[in-house]
């Protein structure tokens, strides 16, 4: 039975589908996410119940919800059909219908994700284990791979998309850098807009990373985009601003896999690093997931980043 508050397509999708909503994550404004029941098997549906569009004031592109659904059908689509060439877990397409405005059914990953809360950086100590390390690592390396089959139908993800206003404007933790910030990533606009490429998760916050017994999966595939195969490895790296030590560790398995070889990757390494950084400061200044230690923690890790790109430019 479902609660009479949920959507009236929850309901119907509950009826014709035969499964008992057991928790809702998300009740709008956009989605509507619940873990369900079917015959004995955990699933998890996501719904837009609100398909308005919207523009990025910069360049006058149109989003609306139903792209971010779309995307992840699709991607998710691909991934289970090549699910032996990853290392890994892949959620499965269980059904979905993508009209008016869209929905999806899909599988729900085992084990535990390698956040120690909802926040996107209170991480577990596992993440910063060898084992885990080198399965992160294996599995973007894998579905990276599978970038010709999906490219066709995502988006690239410029870098010149990023709103000029949060810089020009900037919250009260971000403005100590914003101008220098900006002023940084607009003389490299183009240079990363010509290495958007390969597919990429584009939220690989250990939230959404799952472990179970030592295989790493990864959920919530609604922001894949055509980037440079760096942006998801600095989101990697970025959460381990408490770990110093693992952090040149990773440095250096990115190196020996080829990912950090020549200056320009480097150019995009720094410029991933400096823009996620300061977009993750923005986000900590209105967050209150995190504990006020947390967050003063994680400030000081993402400060120091800054600074070093900075001072190196």
């Amino acid at each position: 039975m479902v609660h009479s508050s949920y959507p009236v397509l929850a309901e119907r999708l509950a009826e014709a589908g035969r499964f008992e909503v057991i928790k809702v994550y998300r009740d709008g404004p956009r989605y509507w996410v619940a873990r369900v029941r079917r015959d004995g098997e955990d699933l998890i549906v996501k719904m837009v119940i609100d398909d308005s569009a919207y523009a990025n004031p910069e360049t006058g592109e149109v989003f609306q919800p139903s792209d971010q659904l779309r995307a992840e059908t699709l991607v998710g689509k691909m991934l289970d059909e090549l699910r032996d060439e990853i290392k890994g877990v892949v959620p499965r397409i269980m059904a979905f219908g993508l009209d008016s405005p869209g929905w999806l059914l899909r599988s729900a990953l085992p084990g535990h994700t390698l956040a120690q809360s909802n926040s996107p950086f209170v991480v577990r100590h596992e993440l910063f284990g060898e084992h885990i390390t080198e399965a992160v690592l294996d599995y973007i390396e894998g579905y990276q791979r599978l970038t010709p089959h999906v490219a066709g139908f995502l988006k690239p993800g410029p870098l010149r998309y990023i709103p000029a206003q949060d810089y020009r404007e900037p919250v009260e933790l971000l403005a100590p850098y914003a101008r220098a910030v900006w002023g940084y990533l607009e003389e490299r606009f183009d240079l990363y807009d010509e290495h958007l490429t390969c597919l990429s998760h584009g939220q690989a916050f250990p939230p959404h990373f799952y472990v179970s017994e030592g295989r790493v999966g990864m959920i919530d595939w609604e922001n894949a985009a055509l980037k440079n195969r760096l942006h998801d490895l600095a989101s990697v790296w970025i959460r381990g601003y408490a770990h110093p030590a693992w952090q040149e560790e990773f440095l250096e398995r990115l190196k020996s896999r080829g990912f950090l070889v020549s200056a320009v990757d480097w150019e995009l390494w720094h410029t991933e690093v400096l823009m996620q950084s300061s977009g993750n400061l923005a986000y900590l200044h209105w967050s209150a997931v995190e504990t006020a230690a947390e967050k003063t923690l994680a400030i000081a890790g993402l400060r120091r980043q800054i600074e070093h790109i900075l001072h190196k430019a």
